[in-house]
């Protein structure tokens, strides 16, 4: 990650040139992602290049959300529980392929477990654009809802104890 640094989305970036391919997501990033900071909807966060620091790689937002005890096995059924969205997660054309969207990924996780040491969260929740998608969040862990596939989640105890096996070298990362 050293080529690359992630901050909050600034004017300065140039947003007008992202494309990911995606139509919704490019209008996120071009039209909506400073003004909903603005408005505490969402903070949007973009990798930008050490050697370019206005171009944006790629970019992923957060806000809170909830989930209902029913809806995730082993939890009570009457409260509802704290959570962070993933709302989008997007990485440049130019860029695909390349780790560009783990590493986005790792930010994120690492963004929410600062915030899980003075708020209660349970997990990071993320609704996947379509199948595809779906697809590439189940391949870094994450399990959909019994009732929504393109709707899934994270708990982050699960995401700490597999970054504590990775360092032991218990796993294969």
């Amino acid at each position: 990650m050293e080529a690359y640094r992630v901050e909050p989305v600034a004017r300065r970036h140039r947003r007008g040139e992202f494309d990911c391919g995606q139509d919704d997501l490019n209008r996120f990033i071009r039209e909506h992602a400073t003004q909903w900071a603005r408005r505490d909807l969402a903070q949007t966060y973009v990798m930008v290049d050490r050697d370019d620091p206005d171009r944006i790689v790629g970019y992923y937002s957060l806000s809170v959300t909830r989930l209902d005890g029913v809806d995730v096995q082993g939890l009570p059924r009457s409260i509802e529980i704290g959570a962070v969205l993933l709302g989008r997660l997007a990485v440049d054309r130019r860029r695909q392929h390349q780790g560009i969207g783990y590493l986005l990924l790792e930010d994120a996780f690492n963004r929410v477990l600062e915030s899980r040491e003075r708020f209660g969260i349970f997990a990071m929740v993320v609704d996947a654009i379509d199948e595809a998608a779906a697809g590439y969040y189940e391949r870094f862990g994450f399990t959909p809802f019994p009732n929504d596939p393109h709707r899934l989640f994270y708990p982050l105890k699960d995401y700490v104890a597999v970054r504590i096996a990775e360092r032991r070298g218990t796993m294969n990362p």
